[in-house]
C-alpha cells in the first residue's frame, strides 16, 4: 500500500456497504459479458437465462459470474439511479477491484451502442477514472476498446489514438503519465475516499 498500512479494514468496510438495488428487470450482464467456463461469447444471451428473467443456475453459476461486479448494483450512491443498466442502455463493470491497475468497462446494449455517449455520462466516466486511478473504457461488440477515459483527464479514441488500443482495441496501453502515483487498489480508494456521482 502506498499509504504504508498493511491492514485490510478497507476491504471489510467496502463489503459492508448496504444497497437496496436489485437486478430485477435487467439481464444486460448475462448478455454483454463473455463467460469462459460456458464458452459464451460477449454480446450473446447466456443459455442459462431463465424465461421469467434471472439466472436458471444461480448458486451453481461459474466463477466468472461470481467475480463479476456491476457498479450500479454494488452501491446505492456510487452511480445515479438512472444508470440502471436496463434503463440507460449500458452498464459499468469491473472484474477486479482489489488489485491495481484495473479497468472499468462501459458495455452498451447491442441495439443502443451510443447510449453511453452523452455529456453527463462522459463527465462521470472522467471523474470516476480520476478518483480510482484507472481507465474507464467503452468496450464495443467484439470486445474492443473504443474510447478510454484516462485518470489524468485525457480521453483517447481508437481511431485517433491507435497506439493506446493495441491489437485493434483488444488491449489497452494508456500512457504511464496518465496515472496518479497512488497505486492502491480501487476498492481501497472507494472504501476510504468514496466516489459520489453527485458530489
Amino acid at each position: 500500500s502506498v499509504s504504508g498500512r498493511s491492514d485490510d479494514s478497507w476491504r471489510r468496510r467496502l463489503q459492508a456497504q448496504p444497497t437496496a438495488r436489485t437486478c430485477d428487470g435487467c439481464q444486460l450482464c448475462c448478455t454483454v459479458m463473455a463467460i469462459r467456463e460456458l464458452d459464451k461469447p460477449a454480446w450473446t444471451a447466456c443459455a442459462h437465462l431463465a424465461s421469467e428473467g434471472g439466472c436458471a443456475v444461480w448458486g451453481d453459476h461459474p466463477p466468472s459470474c461470481k467475480s463479476f461486479t456491476c457498479l450500479w448494483r454494488r452501491s446505492d450512491s456510487l452511480l445515479p439511479a438512472e444508470m440502471f443498466p436496463a434503463g440507460c442502455g449500458f452498464m459499468l463493470a469491473v472484474d477486479q477491484l482489489e488489485t491495481w491497475p484495473t479497468v472499468v468497462k462501459v458495455c452498451a446494449e447491442r441495439t443502443r451502442p451510443d447510449a453511453w455517449n452523452q455529456p453527463r455520462w462522459r463527465e462521470l466516466f472522467s471523474r470516476l477514472a480520476a478518483a480510482w486511478n484507472c481507465p474507464v473504457v467503452v468496450v464495443e461488440d467484439g470486445v474492443r476498446g473504443a474510447v478510454a477515459f484516462a485518470p489524468g483527464g485525457r480521453v483517447y479514441d481508437r481511431a485517433a489514438d491507435p497506439a493506446v488500443f493495441p491489437e485493434d482495441g483488444r488491449e489497452l496501453a494508456v500512457p504511464a503519465a496518465d496515472y496518479d502515483p497512488d497505486r492502491r487498489a480501487p476498492a481501497e480508494r472507494i472504501a476510504e475516499a468514496g466516489f459520489r456521482w453527485d458530489a
